[in-house]
Formats: structure tokens, C-alpha cells, sequence
């Protein structure tokens, strides 16, 4: 009888950590199809990047984080999309950095204003990725993370949101080397979201 009862303790466990994972997913999904809320206005970039490195700094806390901010033209855009926009890329670097433990994690925070488009680039010295892992980095439920730590969407609704901007990303990556990763957003002086 002890059995059992230990036996149905340890299924409700797993049923409720199972739900607590399909609650994230949908989720995860839903922000997918429909990134935040829609409102932009006229803003410095800069704003959510900082935002995104204060939210993040006791988790980064253990890394050496860098960072070069040049002047940005303001323009129109949703900052709690751009906040999360650098919180995705900072945690994919974070976990790269944390599978490269060769040597001790470095993470660089750039933005600046070339070719008339503001660039926010995240680059790591972490594990990298191969053009295997490159060409699927945007599928929602892909992932290179170990089953049940990661749901596989923090890049898809990084390019969702990227593109509601009517911005453009880059990769480049080398295995074992590391990544950077590079937003690249027109200025616009009006919303474009609810045309």
C-alpha cells in the first residue's frame, strides 16, 4: 500500500510538471503568432537594451559582460519587443558560454547607426553553432538545450519580433569559436504595425 501511494505521488508530480511545460509552450506559442502588444512609439533602442542587461544582470553576474552603445537615432518601435528581443539573445549566449567551459564566458552588447539602420549585435566566445544548427535557428522547437530545458522558441519569436520591426538579423557563428548575433533595423519615423 505504501507503494502505491508513493507510486501515484511520484505520477501527480509528473503529470503537474508536464502540464507546467505545455503551459509554457502554448505560452510561448501565442506570443509567436502575436508578439506583445502592437503599441510603438518614437524611442531610443538603447532604452531596452539597457532594460534587458539590468533584468538580466544577477544571472550574468558571472560573466564578463561588455558593452558599446553609440548615439541611435530614435524611431518608431515597441521597447518591451526590443527588451525582449536582447533578453533572448543574452540567455542563448549565456548558455553557450555555459557548454564552452574551457574558458570563462564573455559577452559583448553592441548598437550603433551604420548605413541608415540601427544595429544591436549580442556576440559570445561560446560553443558556436554548425551550418546544420545555423539553418534551423529560427524553427519554433528547435533547439540545441538538453530535453526539458528549453522549448525551442526564443529564436522564432526573435525573428517574429525582429521582423515586425521590418528589421533583418545575421548570424555568424564558428563552432567552438563562438557567435554573434546582428539586428539590423530601419528608422521609421511612423507605425508601420497597424497598416
Amino acid at each position: 500500500l505504501i507503494e502505491i501511494g508513493a507510486e501515484i505521488k511520484e505520477l501527480i508530480e509528473d503529470s503537474d510538471e508536464g502540464l507546467r511545460r505545455i503551459n509554457t509552450i502554448v505560452r510561448n506559442l501565442l506570443n509567436f503568432s502575436r508578439p506583445a502588444d502592437n503599441e510603438k512609439d518614437l524611442c531610443d533602442m538603447t532604452d531596452g537594451i539597457k532594460n534587458a542587461l539590468k533584468l538580466l544582470n544577477n544571472q550574468l553576474k558571472n560573466y564578463n559582460i561588455t558593452s558599446h552603445f553609440s548615439p541611435l537615432p530614435q524611431t518608431m518601435c515597441n521597447l518591451s519587443m526590443i527588451n525582449q528581443i536582447i533578453v533572448n539573445l543574452l540567455i542563448n549566449a549565456k548558455h553557450a558560454c555555459d557548454m564552452h567551459d574551457e574558458r570563462d564566458g564573455h559577452i559583448h552588447v553592441h548598437a550603433g547607426y551604420e548605413n541608415n539602420k540601427i544595429v544591436i549585435s549580442v556576440t559570445d566566445n561560446g560553443c558556436g553553432m554548425s551550418d546544420k544548427v545555423k539553418v534551423q535557428i529560427f524553427n519554433p522547437f528547435f533547439t540545441t538545450k538538453p530535453v526539458g530545458t528549453g522549448t525551442g522558441m526564443g529564436m522564432a519569436l526573435v525573428y517574429t519580433m525582429v521582423t515586425a520591426h521590418s528589421g533583418t538579423i545575421e548570424i555568424d557563428s564558428t563552432e567552438h569559436e563562438g557567435t554573434k548575433v546582428s539586428c539590423f533595423f530601419p528608422v521609421l519615423s511612423h507605425s508601420l504595425f497597424n497598416e
